[in-house]
């Protein structure tokens, strides 16, 4: 009887360390589109392992899909685009957003989660043993086609190879680079975002134009 009994605190004691860990990393979040994404923890940051593809802000309104170089190339609105404005794209490797999306009043993140300041990029890059090898650590595996690249995905971020949008519209190294946004802003037009490219080990800080278009990952409050 005594045996059973201290099985039975076992496992009752197993059940409130498994919730407790449940509550401070969710191995998934939900946007308000309903895309469910896995998460990561990363030291002691819990990041999205997945491209942010939602297609509305927080309070519900639509981020215009822009499709139209002319446009892009002027706006001064929160706008998305698929990589050469091919949905199924969009779907496989998230969207790619210009800064007036990311920086919004309205949230483009999920509840409880947030675009990384610099500072925050900065804190995975410490923890990564810093920036010249953190690009090659990042990466999904599956997904770079690389014949000579050590250490590859060595952290289960999943970084995609999604190219960009540059500020003139046009679409560009899909399958060579992954770019994401910071929400930090470096002058008037002009914010930080992180590049990792092929062949390359290195998470490379960058400042460019507000109209750039760039994969989003979100970081946990």
């Amino acid at each position: 009887m005594q045996k059973k009994y201290c099985q039975l605190l076992i496992v009752i004691a197993s059940l409130f360390v498994i919730k407790g860990t449940i509550a401070q990393y969710p191995l998934s979040v939900t946007d308000i589109d309903g895309n469910v994404y896995s998460t990561v923890r990363i030291g002691n940051q819990i990041w999205m392992k997945e491209n942010l593809r939602t297609t509305r802000y927080l309070n519900g309104d639509p981020i215009q899909h822009m499709s139209s170089n002319e446009k892009w190339k002027t706006t001064k609105e929160g706008a998305r685009s698929a990589y050469n404005n091919d949905s199924l794209l969009g779907k496989q490797l998230g969207f790619l957003y210009n800064y007036h999306a990311v920086y919004n009043w309205r949230g483009i993140c999920p509840w409880g989660w947030h675009i990384p300041s610099v500072y925050e990029w900065e804190q995975l890059i410490q923890y990564l043993d810093g920036a010249s090898g953190a690009g090659a650590k990042l990466k999904a595996v599956e997904k770079w086609n690389l014949k000579h690249q050590p250490a590859i995905g060595a952290v289960p971020f999943a970084a995609l190879p999604a190219g960009f949008r540059n500020a003139m519209g046009f679409f560009d190294n899909m399958g060579s680079n992954a770019s994401f946004w910071s929400a930090s802003i470096r002058e008037d037009n002009v914010a930080w975002f992180f590049i990792i490219n092929q062949n390359d080990p290195r998470l490379i800080k960058v400042s460019g134009s507000t109209n750039y278009g760039m994969s989003c990952r979100c970081i946990k409050d």
